[in-house]
């Protein structure tokens, strides 16, 4: 996805504003400000209020993605992948984000290499936990559009991924 909306950027630099989390959380009315006037819209105060209220919009609260979508936004999230994540799981996310991560100006992880044997049970157990979320997802979307081919891209991806890497 990042690949992709890098070539799209490339070619259509003018139709593309790029928001950095980091920048976004230390400055919410600057960047928020910035990318109204992107946009051609004039800035309301009430965006930085979003989340009263959110309760009565995000009807996925059980989602893993909706954590915090009631609060306020805070800086303490930014870098909390550090506490949070083993060693080995940030090996995994550097090693298949490296290239995109180094092109978007982040350094690497010091330490992040230490744990490399690890790396093919990491990823069996990121397919065993993320199946049984994107079947439910399925079933509760009524296998829509693309809903079980995902699963399936996702495994391709990941077996491809340990082949190539293991030859």
């Amino acid at each position: 996805d990042v690949r992709a909306g890098t070539l799209f950027a490339e070619k259509h630099p003018d139709l593309i504003y790029e928001v950095r989390y980091e920048d976004l959380v230390s400055e919410p009315r600057r960047e928020l400000e910035r990318i109204c006037d992107f946009l051609g819209e004039s800035f309301d105060e009430r965006m930085l209020q979003y989340h009263e209220g959110a309760e009565q919009v995000v009807s996925m609260k059980h989602e893993p993605w909706s954590k915090g979508i009631t609060s306020p936004i805070y800086k303490e999230r930014v870098a909390s992948w550090e506490r949070e994540l083993s060693p080995s799981q940030i090996y995994v996310i550097d090693w298949i984000t490296g290239s995109c991560r180094e092109r978007a100006g982040y350094a690497a992880v010091a330490g992040a290499r230490s744990s490399r044997w690890q790396l093919p049970f990491l990823l069996a157990q990121s397919v065993i936990r993320y199946l049984p979320f994107k079947l439910k997802q399925s079933w509760l979307a009524r296998k829509g559009p693309g809903e079980t081919g995902e699963t399936k891209r996702l495994y391709r991806m990941l077996t491809g991924l340990l082949t190539s890497r293991s030859r």
